[in-house]
């Protein structure tokens, strides 16, 4: 029983199956219990540190040529102390042409295109939990790792299919 990549969580009875299997052989429950826990693949183990962060002070049009040059599909935005303050995607972006006139682009700052709402986790978590939060909200493509209040790295459902692809070599 390879507990360490379930296509979802492992359930009750296998952590109590290998608890009890490694109680019979003579281990402690607290051992088991780490040893369960070490299995368990976590967001710090696939999340991306470089985290592409733009400032709410940037031109508009700057972070667009930013995401395109390094390739991403938005980023979070932070203030001058580092705090996230937001996350710009590739729709918040599309504003750019939806409300330009006459083939004018708007001008402005990120600040005002960026979403102010975002959805962070830490880098603690396991790869499934995070896996059904994508399921559950399809439209977000990335989660702020963030450590207390300090941005550490980006998940994305890239990462986590690379978790996937990890258990798929393992299994």
């Amino acid at each position: 029983m390879n507990l360490g990549y379930h296509l979802g969580k492992p359930s009750f009875r296998d952590v109590r199956f290998l608890a009890q299997s490694v109680a019979a052989a003579g281990r402690d429950p607290a051992e088991v219990a780490h040893m369960q826990m070490l299995s368990i693949p976590t967001v710090r183990m696939y999340m991306d540190t470089e985290t592409h962060a733009l400032s709410a002070d940037d031109d508009i049009l700057v972070a667009v040529r930013r995401l395109l040059d390094e390739g991403v599909t938005g980023a979070p935005v932070v203030d001058d102390q580092g705090h996230v303050v937001g996350n710009l995607s590739e729709y918040d972006c599309l504003r750019l042409l939806a409300e330009g006139r006459g083939g004018d682009m708007p001008r402005g700052r990120v600040r005002d295109f960026m979403a102010t709402t975002f959805t962070a986790v830490p880098p603690t978590m396991d790869v499934y939990y995070v896996a059904g939060m994508f399921l559950t909200d399809p439209a977000n493509r990335r989660f702020m790792v963030m450590e207390g209040q300090r941005l550490v790295g980006v998940v994305t459902r890239k990462d986590i299919l690379r978790a996937v692809q990890a258990g798929l070599k393992d299994g």
